[in-house]
C-alpha cells in the first residue's frame, strides 16, 4: 500500500538523527528517541487503518467484515457500529477513539 510505504519513509527519515547522535551523551536518551519514533509510526499506522473502516462503513453500513489495510495493524473486533485496532504495543477504539497503549479491551 502506498500509504503504508510513505509511513514507514517518514519514520526512517525522523530516525536518522537519532541513529547519527546516538554515539553522543545519554544512551538511555537514544532509546527514549527510538521510542517516541515507533510510538509515532504506529499512531500514524492506527490513524490510516481507522481511515480505512470508516471508508468501509460508508460503503457498507457496518464495520463488520472491513480490514485494515495496513499490514501491522488488526481488526481485533468491528461489529455494527464500533470496531478495535491494534498493533504490537498500542490499540485504537472506535469511532472517534485515539491510538493508546496496550491492547483492545476484550469485553466491549
Amino acid at each position: 500500500m502506498c500509504c503504508e510505504s510513505v509511513l514507514r519513509l517518514l519514520a526512517l527519515l525522523a530516525l536518522a538523527p537519532v541513529v547519527v547522535l546516538a554515539g553522543c551523551g545519554d544512551s538511555g536518551g537514544v532509546a527514549r528517541e527510538v521510542g517516541a519514533v515507533v510510538g509515532m509510526v504506529e499512531r500514524a499506522e492506527l490513524t490510516a487503518a481507522a481511515a480505512n473502516l470508516q471508508q468501509w462503513y460508508q460503503a457498507h453500513g457496518t464495520y463488520a467484515g472491513a480490514d485494515a489495510g495496513v499490514s501491522e495493524v488488526t481488526v481485533v473486533r468491528a461489529d455494527t457500529e464500533t470496531w478495535c485496532l491494534q498493533t504490537a504495543t498500542a490499540h485504537e477504539a472506535g469511532p472517534d477513539g485515539t491510538p493508546a497503549a496496550g491492547p483492545c479491551d476484550q469485553r466491549k
